[in-house]
């Protein structure tokens, strides 16, 4: 059989039986543990630097790409939900509107953010500017690296009632580039759109309640820089863009599992974490197989992210810290 056959043979075989010989099978590689009870909720990295947080104040930091992890001490005991890297700025978010800052060199320190809402994400652009969101529409804004923060949720009831609804939504997830634009998923399939110029809010999905139709809550975003976008939630919903998150299209896994985290690659690699699961993608999206594994069987698993060069790394329960590849 010549190349260009068993290329196309072993294709059919991995979408029909998902096992091709010419095709390693993922697996999964420990790195580091912690206790049962110090689990890891958030991951983030800029080229090989990345922090990981979690329950208690847990930090623990990388410099090479996730091969080696120490922890770092933390200026409050409460559990971070959420961490972001841009070159040296760090900004951990968690309960009671938690924000911490490492800038520099300098170690992580507690900043006021003015307000008591959990704080559940948090991403940083190129400039510095920082852009949490939390529960009960939270969203906050720094311009000056993390060191103060305001509030810059439209007035939520007046928002929302014009699109026939009338509540605050929970804030899951907030990807911010470099234009100051943010993107932000959360409860009842609602995903916002804030940009900085005109510091107006655009909705661009939200699901309907009443017929039950896209109104799965959406926990992690992913938006890559060519225009490549997943949002993904309960039930099981993924939702995808391919024009930078300002349509998205939904689909939904066999399975109802609860995702909770997703990372993904120029190459089409998407990795997404899960309840019980994990599932990933090969060919950006159109099919998706189950991770099969007794370890994700048995635990769960939250943030996800990838090193430059490198492979993602989950974090989950047990201080876990684990490569996909």
């Amino acid at each position: 059989m010549n190349r260009d056959l068993r290329t196309a043979f072993c294709a059919v075989v991995l979408s029909l039986a998902g096992i091709c010989a010419a095709s390693a099978a993922p697996k999964l590689t420990q790195v580091t543990g912690g206790t049962l009870h110090q689990a890891l909720l958030g991951v983030a990295f800029d080229g090989k630097v990345g922090v990981a947080v979690g329950a208690g104040g847990e930090i623990q930091a990388t410099q090479d790409g996730g091969a080696t992890w120490t922890r770092a001490a933390s200026p409050s005991p409460l559990t971070l939900l959420g961490v972001d890297v841009r070159e040296s700025l760090g900004v951990a978010v968690g309960q009671m509107g938690l924000i911490l800052v490492r800038d520099g060199g300098s170690g992580w320190a507690q900043m006021a953010s003015g307000t008591q809402e959990r704080l559940l994400s948090v991403s940083i652009n190129a400039r510095g500017d920082a852009i949490a969101v939390g529960s009960f529409g939270t969203v906050l804004a720094s311009s000056d690296r993390g060191r103060s923060w305001t509030s810059i949720a439209p007035d939520w009831m007046s928002f929302m009632a014009a699109q026939g609804e009338g509540f605050q939504p929970h804030l899951y997830a907030v990807q911010l580039d470099d234009q100051g634009t943010a993107t932000v998923v959360g409860e009842l399939g609602t995903i916002l759109r804030y940009s900085a110029d005109s510091r107006q809010w655009t909705l661009l999905h939200k699901g309907d309640p009443v017929n039950h139709k896209d109104d799965a809550s959406l926990f992690a975003l992913d938006i890559r820089a060519d225009g490549i976008g997943y949002a993904v939630g309960q039930d099981g919903t993924i939702l995808r863009s391919s024009d930078g998150g300002l349509s998205w299209r939904s689909t939904r896994l066999a399975a109802k599992s609860i995702l909770l985290g997703v990372s993904s690659a120029a190459n089409g690699h998407v990795l997404i974490t899960a309840m019980h699961a994990m599932y990933f993608s090969r060919d950006d999206g159109k099919t998706w197989r189950r991770f099969t594994d007794a370890a994700v069987a048995s635990s769960w698993y939250v943030g996800v992210a990838r090193p430059e060069g490198g492979t993602p790394l989950v974090v989950g329960n047990a201080g876990k810290i684990l490569r996909f590849e």
